[in-house]
């Protein structure tokens, strides 16, 4: 289970830390994109929790984002969870939205905040 998310954003001043969703474990496990490659997507896996998701890393082209040069993390938390769907499209990710059961850790949603146009396919 993913118990825990906090995102990391590169800004001109250097890293900064996001708001954190979940309770912090004792050893959190971290990824970080490349130089010149930002997040592009999310790749969720879960029903009515979030059990596992990795992140896809896109090229920074511009303004934005080059999906045809990507790679992906591997699986934080369980990669075996039904109900697995990609959201982002390739636009520049600009934030981390979730949300928490009532009264518990346990994260039931996230999402990416974007900018920019839909891509055309």
């Amino acid at each position: 289970m993913v118990v825990y998310l906090q995102p990391i954003y590169l800004s001109a001043a250097g890293e900064k830390l996001g708001t954190a969703y979940g309770k912090a474990p004792a050893k959190p496990q971290t990824a970080k994109a490349k130089v010149g490659y930002a997040v592009g997507a999310i790749k969720i896996y879960g029903g009515a929790q979030l059990e596992g998701c990795s992140l896809t890393f896109m090229k920074v082209q511009g303004k934005g984002l080059n999906p045809a040069d990507k790679y992906d993390t591997p699986v934080m938390g369980r990669d075996t969870a039904p109900g697995n769907r990609v959201v982002g499209d390739g636009r520049p990710v600009v934030g981390l939205f979730g949300k928490v059961l009532d009264g518990d850790a346990d994260i039931c949603t996230i999402g990416l905040v974007v900018v920019g146009a839909k891509p055309k396919k």
